[in-house]
């Protein structure tokens, strides 16, 4: 009951204060596996994507509430905006049969699994989740969820 309330807490405070600039640290490039602490979510969207529209309120709520200290112990989340000029280079669809691995992803279009290089990656929808990591000494990527399931992990992540 308390993770529900303070949900509708977060929910409520995104709703009242409005949207007017995102508060997402947004990553360009090789940014994406600049860190080298822990682990971090990367909120990957578009501009004038519509699912994208439905699900940013939702992660920026996560954000504001991990910046007011709500989340001790989990990781931060970043934004990697596709529309980006140099972010746009992996915005491109992963053709399976043409490649050693299989694809990602509800439809198998995404190559994000062990990838270490930002720009080896193959996003080919918006929005989606993924988390950077340490493994063996190297900075890889992982596929979290997409899509409308993104409040769901984030929701099991943070309050589960």
């Amino acid at each position: 009951m308390k993770k529900v309330l303070l949900f509708i807490l977060l929910f409520a405070t995104f709703a009242l204060t409005g949207c007017s600039k995102t508060r997402i640290t947004n990553l360009v490039g090789d940014e994406l596996f600049a860190y080298e602490d822990g682990s971090y979510l990367v909120y990957v969207y578009k501009d004038n994507c519509e699912a994208c529209e439905d699900v940013t309120p939702i992660v920026e709520s996560y954000v504001r509430a991990y910046r007011d200290g709500a989340f001790e112990n989990k990781s931060p989340i970043y934004g990697f905006n596709l529309s980006n000029k140099t972010n746009s280079v992996v915005d491109r669809e992963y053709d399976s049969e043409a490649g050693d691995l299989d694809g990602q992803g509800k439809e198998g279009n995404l190559l994000i699994n062990d990838i270490t290089n930002w720009d080896e990656l193959y996003i080919g929808n918006a929005p989606l989740l993924i988390v950077i990591r340490n493994r063996t000494g190297n900075r890889i990527a992982e596929f979290w969820a997409e899509g409308a399931d993104i409040n769901s992990r984030l929701q099991s992540y943070y309050y589960g």
